[in-house]
């Protein structure tokens, strides 16, 4: 069973080759039947692969689109959920198709949490936190540790303001709960990948 990642996509440009990358997914979400035969419908990645043009057997492409928006004159966005890591091979085949587009992204997912968005335009959390039980959980996103640690000041009705604080509130928590309940948090790390 493959480990799924989660992202947040963005593409920005000239206004003519947005509204045609835009048009051409598009087209491929309103299509009774899929390009490529796959289980995951018509946003699947490789559909929009071989309409680019590329070999889906030689572009790791597994996944698919959902929530394709205009967001402006300049920009479309998207989520997805890919097998793995995100889908590099595909970004980089819309710039090539594109050249005058930038593509950013967050991922979170199989043990990473990662953007290429350094600059924090299109997203700016920067970190994660997730907490609950198995089956109940909560995700929640910050622009820095600041925010972060007062909501979990919030939630632990505790006092704290540094790292090492929330390190040994951890600490002290997986000591003493003896449920299933769990937190962790990650810091955003920052690719060069793709625009």
């Amino acid at each position: 069973m493959a480990n799924w990642c989660f992202s947040k996509v963005r593409v920005n440009g000239s206004k003519e080759q947005v509204k045609e990358l835009y048009q051409m997914m598009k087209n491929l979400e309103d299509m009774k039947e899929p390009l490529v035969e796959n289980g995951f419908g018509t946003s699947y990645y490789a559909n929009l692969v071989h309409v680019l043009g590329g070999d889906c057997e030689n572009i790791s492409c597994c996944g698919f689109w959902k929530e394709l928006k205009i967001i402006d004159d300049n920009t479309i966005g998207w989520s997805d959920e890919t097998k793995y890591h995100p889908v590099y091979d595909v970004f980089e085949l819309i710039k090539n198709a594109f050249p005058d587009l930038e593509v950013w992204f967050i991922t979170y997912g199989c043990d990473f949490y990662i953007s290429n968005d350094a600059d924090g335009i299109y997203f700016p959390e920067r970190f994660w936190l997730m907490f609950g039980e198995e089956t109940d959980y909560e995700d929640r996103y910050y622009p820095d540790i600041q925010s972060m640690l007062k909501d979990i000041s919030t939630i632990f009705n505790r006092d704290i303001s540094t790292e090492e604080q929330f390190c040994d509130i951890l600490d002290e928590f997986v000591e003493n709960d003896d449920t299933e309940s769990f937190c962790f948090w990650v810091e955003l790390k920052i690719v060069d990948y793709c625009h």
